[in-house]
């Protein structure tokens, strides 16, 4: 039952992720990145560089942290399983536990097995938020040193501002 409802829950996610970003959408990201590289490379590569390079090196970082990312999201899921599937055999077998006068054993698991499930979660959650937080802040600080060549290359001349429109 656990393994079920946590499937439900959180897969539907993932296929819809993988849906909405179909081979065609891969196609046009990938003509208009090698574009847009083309352009920019053609008017400063200086600027190119500080565009590329920085996106690369995080999407080497994702792939360096994919196995983290995937551990922690494994162990949760886990985790929430085992808590599902406690919760389903408890009602189940209630009148089992009742007879045998089980309910603070059972409760004694059942906040085991939660605490366990909430430790895995928060470390999911933290890791997770930790490599958000740090590509929203490389993306600012990247725009913001983009701009900073950029001032200074139209100011000695060597980029107009039509270059910076495109």
């Amino acid at each position: 039952v656990g393994d079920s409802l946590n499937t439900f829950r959180d897969d539907i996610n993932q296929i819809e992720d993988f849906v909405g970003f179909a081979f065609i959408e891969f196609v046009t990201v990938f003509v208009f990145a090698t574009l847009s590289l083309g352009i920019l490379a053609s008017i400063s590569i200086k600027v190119t560089l500080l565009v590329f390079v920085p996106m690369i090196a995080v999407v080497l970082i994702v792939r360096m942290a994919g196995k983290n990312i995937a551990k922690y999201r494994k162990g949760s899921r886990k985790a929430t399983q085992v808590v599902s599937s406690a919760i389903g055999e408890m009602f189940t077998n209630i009148q089992a536990i009742k007879a045998y006068g089980a309910e603070e054993s059972i409760k004694a698991n059942f906040k085991i097995l939660n605490h366990e499930r909430e430790s895995l979660t928060i470390k999911d959650n933290v890791f997770s938020q930790l490599l958000s937080t740090f590509f929203e802040n490389a993306l600012s600080f990247g725009t913001g040193l983009i701009l900073l060549v950029i001032a200074s290359s139209i100011q000695d001349g060597s980029f107009k501002l039509g270059d910076f429109t495109l």
